[in-house]
């Protein structure tokens, strides 16, 4: 297992197949994992700060122990064969592998997630926040919600659930594709401004 602080921004972080990020090509339905042509977002409960993530890679499915969970989703992602966990800000963090351990094709990614209530909306400095990411090789399925207790996950879910579906086969326009870099580059920009004094 590999456990590192990663910088989110947005209320996301994301989990990239070679710094690819499809945005828009999947929808919050789940309320935690955000399944994209390849890779995925995780919604993080603070806007911009610091959450602490665990990295698990196994070799074939477990059955999640809810612990002391607030949320546990199951999810297929897809990969061209590098997917990495990305700060926006920051981009691969280094203190993690590639998560696609068979190479290009499908997995399941079953995330946990605590604290998301915690500091809803805030920038955090210290990682309150925790995530634990399992994956392994497997063959798409539909997405599991094993557990859904926290705010930040049901308000996602009821938000999707009335919100038009995206329209995968259809790539975004230019102008659409630049409002989203722009937005990106915004986030990135109004994180450097708080850090400086």
């Amino acid at each position: 297992m590999y456990t590192s602080d990663v910088h989110t921004s947005d209320h996301s972080f994301a989990i990239c197949d070679r710094g690819n990020l499809p945005i828009g090509t999947g929808d919050w339905s789940n309320g935690l994992v955000q399944p994209m042509a390849t890779g995925a977002l995780l919604y993080t409960g603070i806007d911009l700060g610091l959450v602490s993530v665990t990295l698990d890679l196994t070799t074939g499915h477990r059955i999640p122990d809810p612990g002391e969970w607030d949320d546990i989703v199951e999810t297929t992602i897809r990969t061209d064969g590098d997917l990495r966990i990305e700060s926006f800000e920051h981009g691969p963090v280094t203190a993690f592998p590639s998560v696609a351990t068979a190479g290009p094709g499908t997995y399941r990614l079953c995330a946990h997630v605590r604290g998301r209530d915690v500091a809803y909306d805030a920038v955090a400095n210290h990682p309150d926040e925790q995530y634990l990411l399992v994956v392994w090789p497997a063959p798409a399925a539909p997405d599991i919600v094993h557990r859904s207790t926290d705010e930040c996950g049901r308000n996602l879910r009821h938000a999707a659930a009335h919100t038009p579906p995206p329209h995968p086969q259809i790539p975004a326009p230019p102008a659409e594709r630049a409002r989203q870099h722009q937005k990106l580059l915004d986030a990135a920009r109004r994180a450097k401004a708080r850090k400086t004094p």
